[in-house]
Parts: structure tokens; C-alpha cells; sequence
């Protein structure tokens, strides 16, 4: 795998999808009228297409995967 393989999902993401802590109020496999069950995908995409600048802080808010 190399560096182009991977892309930085931010920790908030990462518990939510394993079941640790919601997201926006909600946990993973809550279901919302007319959004269905993967509302939660805007959140991924959206930090996926805007990748941070690189910052001394950021391996504290993200991760990689």
C-alpha cells in the first residue's frame, strides 16, 4: 500500500463508524426519514475531497485509513 492508497478520515469519523461515540447526535445505524441509512457518508466525503493542510496539531484530529 502506498501513500496514494490512503487518505486522512478524521478521528470523530473513525468512532462513529466503529460504534464509539455519535456523530451530529446520532450513532451509527440510526435512519432518518428520506435519508436513509448511509446519511452519515457526507461527512466522510466531504473531508476526503478537502484534505487539511499539513499543521504540528494535526495528527491529534486525524488519523490515517
Amino acid at each position: 500500500m502506498t501513500d496514494e492508497d490512503m487518505v486522512m478520515v478524521p478521528r470523530k469519523v473513525v468512532a462513529f463508524l466503529r460504534g464509539e461515540a455519535p456523530l451530529d447526535g446520532s450513532w451509527f445505524g440510526d435512519t432518518f426519514s428520506g435519508q436513509g441509512a448511509y446519511w452519515w457518508r457526507k461527512y466522510l466525503w466531504d473531508e476526503v475531497a478537502t484534505p487539511p493542510s499539513p499543521s504540528p496539531d494535526m495528527d491529534k484530529d486525524m488519523i490515517d485509513g
